[in-house]
């Protein structure tokens, strides 16, 4: 059957976005807290991050804000 898909290294699937860091959303124990409301304001630079699926990551977020 090989490697488990479930594993960071072999997900089978991988996303390139780019995004801005919001320096007051956190997260506790590999869960991001509750989704600020959008549009969020950021001064942050922009910079590029993979995605995993959801079952694979570490820390598990199902939806992002948008940016203002």
């Amino acid at each position: 059957m090989g490697e488990s898909v479930f594993s960071a290294k072999h997900a089978p699937l991988r996303l390139s976005v780019t995004v801005r860091k919001i320096l007051q959303w956190r997260a506790e124990d590999g869960v991001a807290n509750p989704l600020p409301q959008s549009p969020v304001k950021t001064d942050e630079a922009e910079e590029t991050i993979t995605l995993i699926p959801y079952a694979a990551a570490k820390l598990r977020i199902t939806a992002f804000p948008v940016c203002a």
